[in-house]
């Protein structure tokens, strides 16, 4: 009994640690082109809002700042915004990538699933070979489990939270 559940533990953590692993590769490797094209927009809009506002502080002291102000608002943010969105439609995220990352997502949501009712019983299995002999030691085995069941319970989520926005998207 101690040495299937042991297994099983092992199993299920081996499982979800392939699942995270293959949901950030799959992530990086389908739209790393894009992270990197949002995280060029971000740089991007941080540096004209910088340069917007020094040119605005400029501006106001040359009194004719305020005109300025009162007739377009606060400008050093709408620069900002045009920057972040003309960097970003440089990298449009296409049909086959959102359907290739829903097939993933799909595949990796049943991993969890699967992992979360295997921890389910490979810790029903330690509770009853506790219950059976006392003495037995399952630390290993129960440790395992627990992150394996948190783990994969997290999985669900992030997965499905994942998926409702690929649909959304689609």
């Amino acid at each position: 009994m101690k040495k299937s559940t042991n297994v099983i533990a092992s199993i299920c953590f081996a499982l979800v640690l392939f699942a995270l692993l293959t949901a950030l590769v799959s992530d990086g490797v389908i739209i790393g082109q894009q992270i990197l094209g949002f995280v060029l927009a971000l740089f991007v809009g941080a540096l004209t809002f910088i340069f917007g506002i020094i040119l605005m502080i400029v501006s106001i002291m040359f009194i004719f700042g305020i005109i300025i102000l009162q007739d377009y608002g606060f400008w050093p943010l709408e620069w900002s915004h045009n920057a972040f969105k003309e960097v970003l439609a440089d990298y449009p995220v296409t049909h086959d990538q959102i359907q290739a990352l829903l097939i993933i997502r799909i595949v990796l949501l049943v991993i969890c699933l699967v992992v979360l009712i295997m921890s389910i019983i490979a810790l029903s299995q330690i509770k009853k070979a506790k219950k059976e002999d006392p003495t037995v030691k399952v630390k290993p085995a129960y440790g395992l489990a627990s992150v394996a069941r948190f783990m994969s319970l997290l999985g669900l989520f992030v997965g499905a939270g994942a998926l409702v926005i690929l649909i959304a998207i689609l």
